[in-house]
């Protein structure tokens, strides 16, 4: 018997024979054609050499192959996989597979003959005649038919053998087909190419006729007997479930598997699947059973459970098995039984009922679930911790037509587990559920009967615990029972005070009006005599002391056997509930009088009749008088702006399908024609089913602010061109400031250089000349030369700070103050200076601006200490008063406060030329960056003790720290 065909086998083996499809009829055929003297000899060998018939015949060759190859991929997959993957696209391939298969095929027997013909007309003498290319097409359609059918038939043999096992839904051929094909097809088309030989050539039969009738008779015989064989494949299986005397259960899987794809495929598929069924269920029963006799007459819930473990390892050969039940109120599974650990009320492992739990996922599907690799799977190995678990199979329990738990059998190695087992851990998993679903009975019959011994105290506990008053009254009206609050609620002590009177006439008796309500008249009296519910809150009851309260009651028939024999009532005092009641009517009216002085309205749409409804205040706002609004959508839209009817729609359109909420602003149209714009907000309510259902919002005329922002729009538009004619000039003024500074530094520059120049002439050339009176006065010349020099650069320097433009970026001052405190040692080298700067200072700043800030302050510090035997000059960061600060301190000669006002100003010095050197415009520079960068700066000395320069490069809460200070020393 053949074996089921790997992938590969499958894949060669059809490949082998669509390759014969496509290489046995042109074979044949050119040979019949040769045969019969259609062509020479030399004709058929120039054809054969010749680039139209080698390119037609290998073309199609490595077509075909390719093509179905193609489509028949799903199958190789499927075998690829062992079966395990999905069969539905692997027996579509083999559905399509004949479809696909004869419409090339047919194609390829239509242009087969043609191809011939043309190449004989192209590249030899022959011309055919009609009767040539009858006999030509003839030829090629027999012989691809009797080769191609055969063929075909093997390739179907070739599925049924690969698809072994596979569940065919409806045969892919049928007997009857096979049957025709054999006795009539095969026959007929034998005989219909000998008359047709007869006719077209010789005209009798003769010796070639016969040679020709032999060959295709011989085809036929081959043909037949791979059909037959075909057939037999069929009834292989058939027999050996038919023959076998033995029982059905017994029959190997192997010997009873279809190896065709016909109707007795199917049908030995059908009867394998109904035999591992049967197999399936009689192991079930059996497992089953044999639970029933070991854990049946065991009442102890321990050992009912032992035995369920110790069969469930048997039976399924797990190392593990786990009984999980889950625990609704605490939204946990509890692991309660484990083979190796027996049963546990409380649970021996705790899961929470998430929705990565396997228990969730039991609870989802409520099917088997197998898992025959769970090495890799964390939720498994992280549930089942402390177990090695590589393989595991999962079912239900199912208590009261609900997932109440799973049973899990595990083993530690890998596992493919099969339907039988499936259906095995399913039965026991029945059994068990059953099991637990008795002692959960056991236990409720207990706790019922717990329950009814204290359901009296209870109930009497609820009367006496509610706020709402109740009592009873028999069909006399005579009161049977009443709680605490009732009591409290009619001023009365003890429930003896109303037990047995007529209830009617202690608290009842008078209507709300004031006049007698007689007993007759009672609702209550007439609800309990008809046996019916009734309700009421338009009355009043009596207290002990005389005065009345308004109640709301609720009085209910109480049965017995089918009878009425009193009513209970009960009834709330609704005194608050009238006050906040009438509280919310003036509410409201004053909610309506806030709407018209704001000019606000409220409306509600009902979405689903398109019904509007507004308050009165919105009549007004659209123009109209009372009562003219019609109250549908279609009266509102009529109204809008045709420009705002798109928006509008769109907005609502968007409201219902994604969002809540909208706010619009749009213009309405009033009917004397005038303009107005009103603005909207509006919240969507949905129904149950998330469908729109109401649509509430509020509308505002604001038709005053819409022209007031068309006037500052107006306004804006008028400034920024003011503004942008401002820049101009001032852009203008700065490139005259430039011009006058360039030419300022120019002009004063030249007149400067030769007074300096032309007194050192004098100093150097006519020394001797001059008295000592005469070259002091010359030297001091050049001083002043040389000073008022200085005095420009800095004035530029001023200048420019002030027009520049603040680039800021992020800048280290820990390494520009160090690099400059260098530069200035190099500079004044007979000096030592203790110079400390604080590392890791860095700030966002302008570059250039910022070295020349430090380089004011730092050579400040130098020049203010020149005097000091032991000078010092640091950089810090410091927490101030007003946030944190650099400074600046050095141990120099300090100065006074009470001149600080004048610190930062240009050209004030607070100390004398003979002192030290200076033009009093190096701090007023540092002012100027220290304003461009929008932060503050400080002072604090005294005289001869140092000064300490606070600067902030950065706004902080105190806007301007220096005119705080400069206001403390006013």
């Amino acid at each position: 018997m053949d074996t089921r065909l790997n992938s590969d086998q499958f894949e060669r083996l059809f490949r082998y024979r669509i390759v014969l499809t496509w290489s046995i009829p042109p074979v044949i055929g050119l040979g019949f054609i040769l045969f019969i003297h259609i062509f020479t000899f030399e004709q058929m060998l120039t054809i054969l050499t010749t680039p139209l018939e080698p390119a037609f015949i290998f073309g199609w060759l490595l077509f075909a192959p390719w093509y179905l190859g193609k489509r028949i991929k799903p199958v190789v997959e499927f075998l690829k996989t062992n079966g395990s993957g999905s069969e539905e696209p692997a027996l579509q391939a083999m559905q399509d597979f004949p479809l696909r298969y004869w419409s090339s095929f047919l194609i390829y027997i239509i242009l087969a003959p043609s191809s011939v013909i043309l190449s004989a007309e192209l590249y030899t003498d022959f011309t055919a005649t009609a009767t040539d290319w009858l006999r030509i097409h003839m030829v090629a359609v027999i012989v691809s038919i009797v080769v191609g059918l055969p063929i075909f038939f093997s390739i179907l043999d070739l599925f049924g053998r690969a698809l072994q096992g596979v569940k065919l839904r409806k045969p892919h051929i049928t007997l009857k087909t096979k049957i025709l094909l054999i006795g009539a097809l095969v026959p007929l088309l034998i005989d219909t190419m000998i008359v047709q030989y007869y006719w077209s050539r010789t005209g009798y039969f003769t010796f070639e006729t016969f040679i020709v009738w032999l060959s295709l008779e011989l085809m036929a015989i081959a043909g037949s007997i791979l059909f037959l064989r075909s057939i037999g494949r069929s009834l292989t299986s058939l027999e050996t479930v038919i023959k076998r005397d033995r029982e059905p259960y017994n029959i190997p899987d192997n010997e009873s598997v279809p190896m065709t794809t016909d109707e007795i495929g199917v049908l030995i598929s059908d009867h394998t699947e109904l035999l591992n069924d049967l197999k399936i269920q009689r192991d079930v029963l059996e497992f089953r059973n044999r639970l029933l006799r070991d854990g049946g007459n065991s009442a102890d819930i321990n050992t009912s459970i032992e035995n369920i473990l110790d069969l469930s390892r048997r039976a399924l050969d797990c190392d593990h098995v786990f009984i999980f039940v889950h625990d609704r109120k605490k939204k946990v599974s509890r692991c309660i039984a484990i083979s190796d650990k027996g049963y546990s009320e409380q649970g021996h492992i705790v899961l929470p009922q998430s929705n990565s739990s396997i228990m969730q996922s039991m609870r989802n599907t409520a099917e088997v679930i197998r898992v025959d690799d769970a090495t890799g799977n964390e939720v498994i190995q992280q549930a089942l911790s402390g177990y090695e678990v590589g393989s595991l199979v999962i079912a239900p329990l199912i208590i009261e037509n609900e997932v109440a738990g799973a049973m899990i059998a595990a083993r530690r190695d890998v596992r493919f587990y099969e339907a039988r087992d499936e259906a095995i851990i399913n039965g026991l998993a029945q059994e068990t559920g059953i099991i637990v679903q008795n002692h959960w009975l056991k236990l409720e019959r207990q706790r019922t009967t717990a329950v009814r011994r204290d359901r009296e105290a209870r109930i009497s506990l609820l009367l006496d615990s509610t706020s709402e008053a109740i009592f009873g009254v028999d069909l006399e009206g005579n009161c049977t029972f009443v709680n605490q609050s009732c009591l409290h609620m009619l001023g009365y002590d003890h429930e003896d005070e109303l037990l047995g009177k007529n209830i009617h006439a202690m608290i009842h008796h008078t209507r709300p009006n004031g006049e007698p309500y007689p007993k007759e008249e009672c609702r209550v009296r007439l609800a309990t005599l008809a046996g019916k519910d009734e309700h009421c809150d338009e009355e009043v009851h009596w207290r002990r002391d005389g005065s009345s309260f308004p109640v709301e009651y609720w009085s209910h028939p109480i049965q017995s056997n089918g009878h009425t024999i009193g009513t209970v009532v009960t009834f709330v005092d609704i005194s608050e509930r009238l006050e906040a009641e009438q509280a919310l009517r003036r509410s409201e009216e004053r909610y309506a009088l806030a709407q018209e002085a704001a000019r606000i309205g409220s409306w509600e749409l009902n979405m689903k009749t398109n019904e509007l409804i507004w308050s009165e205040t919105i009549e007004p706002m659209f123009g109209m008088q009372p009562g003219e609004f019609s109250g549908s959508l279609d009266d509102y839209m009529s109204r809008v702006h045709p420009e705002d009817i798109e928006m509008l729609q769109s907005s609502l359109s968007e409201l219902v399908g994604l969002k809540n909420t909208f706010e619009t602003e749009h213009r309405i149209i009033w009917p004397d024609g005038s303009i107005h714009w009103m603005a909207g907000r509006a919240k969507l309510y949905r129904d149950e089913e998330g469908k729109p259902d109401r649509l509430i919002g509020i509308v505002q005329d604001v038709t005053k602010r819409h022209l007031a922002e068309v006037e500052l729009a107006l306004h804006r538009h008028q400034l920024e061109k003011l503004v942008d004619k401002r820049t101009l000039e001032l852009k203008a003024i700065n490139q005259e400031l430039e011009a006058f500074s360039y030419s300022v530094s120019h002009d004063l520059r030249a007149p400067l250089r030769s007074i300096d120049g032309f007194s050192q002439a004098l100093l150097e050339d006519y020394t001797d000349k001059l008295d000592e009176v005469g070259a002091d006065y010359l030297k001091r010349v050049r001083r002043a030369a040389q000073r008022m020099g200085v005095l420009i650069d800095d004035m530029l320097q001023l200048s420019r700070v002030s027009r520049r433009t603040v680039e800021p970026t992020e800048v280290n001052i820990s390494d520009l103050a160090q690099e400059i405190g260098d530069e200035l040692s190099k500079q004044h080298e007979q000096r030592k200076v203790e110079f400390h700067v604080e590392p890791g200072l860095i700030d966002h700043a302008d570059p250039g601006l910022l070295r020349i800030l430090l380089i004011n302050l730092l050579a400040n510090a130098w020049k203010f200490t020149s005097k000091t035997s032991s000078p010092r000059i640091s950089l810090t960061m410091e927490q101030t008063a007003h946030g944190p600060a650099y400074v600046v301190a050095d141990n120099g000669a300090g100065f006074d406060m009470r001149y600080v006002d004048k610190l930062f100003g240009a050209f004030q010095r607070l100390h004398g030329m003979d002192e030290f050197e200076g033009t009093g415009i190096g701090l007023a520079t540092v002012q100027r960056i220290i304003n461009r960068h929008g932060g503050s700066i400080w002072a604090e000395s005294a005289v001869n003790e140092g000064a300490r320069f606070y600067f902030q490069l950065h706004k902080t809460e105190f806007a301007n720290v220096q005119d705080k200070m400069e206001g403390s020393h006013a």
